[in-house]
């Protein structure tokens, strides 16, 4: 048997199940979306884009980026030391958090609501997401990606509509993306959760600070990376919030959510198996650099006609799906399409040097 050509298949087959899981998401969100927009005004879409702007920002550092290293360790052991380490500082990143929101007068500040005191369990539960999720990936489990991703969604989409429909506009949309992304923890995370002594027997806190100093390179580099290419995608939210009404974040927030959300999730797909993929590739001794300029080609065909039709189709497009009183967000789009492109073609390669420093 052809060892090359098998692992060929296994990654090939490991790509089509998590493209599969991000496409039956996307698909979920937009079943949903029309309706939540016929539900909920751009005031109240506006609070939950402010609220998730801010929660995505400080989740992306959630376990300061251990979770990349989470693949790297030949022995499990030591790959547990790392898991359990996330766990610890996502906990009290979260904690810190929810301090500092205390010192936060709501009454005063209109911006922030009072339910923003569920950031904290955002967070918390996005650092659960991310540390299994590459525990996940290490051990091949693609079937919780899978369910995690799709479980998200669900909750999210049909959540945030009987939420509405129940009269609870003000917070629905922050519930429902709370609890998808609860579910999304409880997913990957459940055999940990089943018995969580077991998992982390023999991890000791030497064992921790040891994996945490051959690994520092992640929070000293791709931390601030991390953090930097978050705040170019949320940033403008809080600019927004400023100094421009609700309705243009609404506005924003929606061409952002259905074009970045598709291309960021296939890219993440794409990054979570090229990560391990390029690192097993480097070890074998083999040149990259036709890989990399073949799947480069390869998304540009793909996605170059995709973003060409889009362009000229965006405004009446967006008011016949989100309802007339969105048609702003077709122009939004159509001057967010060439960032989108590049970004659709780049972004599944951000593994690549992760992989050559780590192999």
């Amino acid at each position: 048997m052809n060892l090359k050509k098998l692992g060929e298949s296994v990654f090939l087959r490991n790509v089509v199940k998590l493209v599969s899981a991000t496409g039956i998401a996307q698909v979920i969100q937009l079943l949903a979306t029309p309706v939540l927009t016929r539900i909920y005004s751009p005031d109240e879409f506006a609070s939950y884009q402010l609220f998730y702007s801010i929660a995505s920002v400080i989740s992306v550092i959630a376990t300061f980026r251990y979770e990349l290293a989470i693949v790297i360790p030949k022995e499990e052991i030591d790959a547990k030391s790392i898991v359990t380490g996330s766990l610890i500082i996502n906990t009290g990143l979260s904690i810190l958090t929810l301090i500092i929101l205390s010192f936060v007068d709501f009454s005063r500040e209109s911006t922030l609501p009072n339910y923003f005191y569920l950031l904290p369990v955002y967070v918390f539960s996005a650092g659960i997401f991310q540390t299994f999720n590459y525990w996940s990936i290490r051990n091949g489990t693609y079937n919780l990606n899978f369910g995690g991703r799709i479980g998200s969604s669900f909750v999210q989409g049909v959540g945030g509509i009987v939420i509405g429909q129940a009269g609870v506009t003000s917070i629905g949309l922050i519930i429902a993306v709370v609890g998808g992304q609860i579910t999304a923890a409880i997913i990957l995370a459940k055999d940990f959760l089943k018995a969580p002594f077991k998992f982390i027997h023999g991890v000791n806190k030497n064992a921790i600070e040891k994996q945490f100093s051959e690994q520092r390179k992640f929070p000293q580099f791709n931390a601030p990376h991390a953090l930097i290419d978050t705040l170019q995608d949320h940033g403008i939210i809080f600019m927004l919030s400023i100094y421009f009404e609700n309705s243009l974040i609404a506005f924003y927030g929606q061409a952002f959510r259905l074009l970045k959300a598709p291309v960021g999730f296939i890219g993440a797909a794409l990054h979570q198996v090229f990560y391990p993929d390029f690192a097993r590739r480097y070890q074998e001794g083999e040149n990259l650099r036709p890989t990399v300029a073949a799947f480069y080609k390869r998304l540009t065909f793909i996605g170059g006609p995709f973003f060409l039709l889009l362009a000229f189709v965006a405004i009446p497009l967006f008011k016949w799906y989100l309802g007339a009183k969105w048609e702003q967000v077709g122009i939004i789009v159509q001057i967010l399409l060439p960032w989108l492109f590049l970004n659709f073609v780049a972004s599944p390669l951000s593994s690549l040097p992760l992989a050559l420093q780590h192999a």
